[in-house]
């Protein structure tokens, strides 16, 4: 790896650098132990399925997980049931990098050493839709 390359995670987290308003997400999202303080007293005690996640085993979140994106039609579905409208834009890319990682539905067994090069391009042609749509 290049000095400069990583990992990206938490993509349904990612917001526009200069947006004025809140995502519109209804409930908190995120890993609890980086949320702040204040957000984790709010009162608030809703939990969303994904966020449920945070509280199976690991072998349970596997399953849960691989339902998840299995069948594409499935997969289609959640993603369109659940983006909030402001992070709607971000469909197509979701479901493009759903075909990158589980390629024909499956998780891959062995290394992929070119899986995050596809990762980056799919994310750099959605900046670049992204930024279509916004002129």
């Amino acid at each position: 790896m290049a000095k400069d390359d990583g990992f990206l995670i938490d993509l349904d987290l990612a917001i526009k650098i200069d947006r004025e308003n809140a995502s519109g997400v209804p409930s908190k999202t995120g890993t609890k132990v980086f949320m702040a303080i204040g957000v984790l007293y709010d009162g608030q005690r809703r939990v969303s399925k994904f966020q449920a996640w945070n509280f199976e085993s690991t072998a349970n979140l596997a399953k849960i997980k691989k339902g998840s994106v299995d069948e594409e039609d499935k997969f289609n579905k959640e993603v369109d049931e659940n983006f909030t409208a402001y992070c709607t834009p971000l469909i197509p890319c979701i479901k493009e990098l759903r075909k990158v990682v589980f390629p024909e539905g499956k998780r891959w067994f062995k290394e992929d050493r070119q899986l995050y090069s596809r990762i980056k391009s799919v994310l750099q042609q959605a900046r670049k839709d992204l930024d279509t749509i916004e002129q």
